[in-house]
């Protein structure tokens, strides 16, 4: 069996130990506007950064990243959607945040339900119908 404290052995409170180079990250949002990553092995709280500002009472209602982990996007109750990089991530040092790509209203009310999409660039280029 594998000891204690190697890959594949349990962890805290039973739970599969990752490899050395694996590090989850659990990303939160909240009402505060303020969006919160998590070592999840350790348990450790990694940063908090406010996305969103003002009289949104709602804070971050949606949030979701691509399969890669690289982009994360998150929206508000006033239809706002904010994108960032969050290629940091991987590092076992990061403390500043995610860095913003753009922002840009998707919807003139609240956004309720986000999800990112793969796909070609040729796919994204608009053209007259």
């Amino acid at each position: 069996g594998a000891s204690p404290g190697s890959p594949g052995s349990p962890g805290p409170r039973g739970s599969p130990r990752l490899p050395q180079e694996v590090m989850p990250i659990v990303l939160s949002g909240g009402a505060d506007g303020c969006l919160h990553a998590w070592n999840v092995a350790l348990g450790q709280h990694l940063f908090k950064m406010r996305v969103f500002r003002g009289s949104n009472m709602f804070g971050v209602a949606q949030l979701c990243a691509d399969t890669t982990a690289r982009f994360v996007g998150c929206g508000d109750a006033s239809g706002v959607v904010k994108m960032y990089d969050a290629s940091q991530l991987a590092s076992r040092h990061v403390r500043e945040g995610l860095i913003k790509i753009g922002s840009f209203r998707a919807h003139t009310r609240a956004l309720i339900a986000m999800r990112m999409l793969h796909t070609t660039s040729d796919n994204l280029q608009g053209g007259a119908a």
